[in-house]
């Protein structure tokens, strides 16, 4: 509940998609931190859509939505550098952030089916977003840079170096 603060309902993603560590909100995960790498299911983002939460599991390099009903359909797979997926055109696409790759790539939301893949020539694309009809903007990591390109032709538009802000942009959120 977001004006209480107080927790509601916890989903547990399932054996399935990678056994996790059992935690209650008493544990405290300061003193029981487990590296990414480490972590079977690593939840990487959960963003809702019209009908189901959309989210990103790091470690399995899958994309699932998670329905009212339990159910937990596999979108997409197969992505080591699977980061931020997000709807898109009233969610008929599905976007993902293949950070090792540097690439974003769209997906039909009802087949999982390949639209098309914006390259944004990174070794470390942190995250990624549509912020316009047709522009996205990304976390250059490996770059320390901000960048706006065109999401079907990757012209880039503007791109921004951000050392006065630490050393490795990593996200972008455009609400």
């Amino acid at each position: 509940d977001i004006r209480t603060g107080k927790v509601v309902e916890r989903i547990r993603i399932p054996d399935k998609l990678g056994i996790g560590y059992f935690f209650s909100e008493t544990h405290d995960f300061k003193a029981h931190y487990i590296p990414t790498d480490l972590q079977p299911t690593h939840v990487n983002a959960a963003v809702p859509g019209k009908n189901a939460l959309l989210v990103t599991l790091w470690i399995p390099g899958k994309v699932v939505e998670i329905f009212d009903d339990g159910t937990f359909p596999e979108v997409v797979s197969g992505f080591r550098g699977c980061h931020g997926a997000r709807y898109h055109n009233d969610n008929k696409e599905i976007m993902l952030t293949d950070s090792t790759m540097g690439l974003v790539w769209f997906f039909d939301s009802s087949d999982g089916r390949v639209i098309r893949r914006v390259d944004f020539e990174s070794a470390w694309l942190h995250d990624a977003e549509i912020i316009d009809d047709g522009v996205l903007v990304g976390a250059l990591g490996d770059k320390n840079e901000l960048r706006l390109i065109d999401s079907l032709t990757g012209e880039v538009y503007w791109a921004q170096e951000c050392s006065l802000l630490g050393e490795s942009l990593m996200f972008v959120n455009s609400w």
